[in-house]
Parts: structure tokens; C-alpha cells; sequence
């Protein structure tokens, strides 16, 4: 699970082999998805530097840059952001 830290921001899990800006976001338990996907996209319009690709349940991935990463990790209803990763199973 993500820390808080001093900043009081959710820290990124972080990956060797990451896709470009690209994150997996969990939402804490309580949290409304829908709501809080719509506050993202008010604050952070879909464009290519914020836009939420696709999500399941309290989770949702997509491409985010430093502003809406920001948001993201300031959020207190993040539970945990991760790089979206490359992954092997070889």
C-alpha cells in the first residue's frame, strides 16, 4: 500500500520497465468512483496529458501528467498509484 508522507502525497509505485506516463490508480474504500472520475475530469479536462483510459471497480488506469499526477497524489480518497508497467511472464 502507498504512504503518506511528510507532503502528505500518495507516493508512486515505481517500475523498471513503465509505460510513458501511465498510471494505475486505487481508490480507497468508501470513495464513489463515478464521482470521483467526474471531479477528476472537471478539474483536468480529457486531453493528452489527463485522460482516464479505462478503470474496474475502485481502480482506474490512463496517461497523466505532472499537474493532474498531482491531483492524484494530493487526493485524499487515493488509496495507491502505481506505473502503469511492463510486465513478463517468461
Amino acid at each position: 500500500m502507498a504512504e503518506h508522507h511528510e507532503t502528505n502525497l500518495v507516493e508512486v509505485e515505481r517500475y523498471p520497465l513503465k509505460r510513458e506516463s501511465r498510471y494505475i490508480v486505487d481508490l480507497k474504500y468508501g470513495t464513489d468512483p463515478q464521482a470521483f472520475n467526474q471531479r477528476f475530469r472537471e478539474a483536468h479536462p480529457d486531453g493528452p496529458g489527463a485522460r482516464i483510459e479505462g478503470g474496474w471497480g475502485m481502480s482506474f488506469f490512463g496517461a497523466f501528467d505532472d499537474e493532474s499526477l498531482y491531483f492524484l497524489r494530493s487526493s485524499p480518497d487515493v488509496k495507491s498509484i502505481s506505473e502503469d508497467a511492463i510486465m513478463s511472464i517468461f
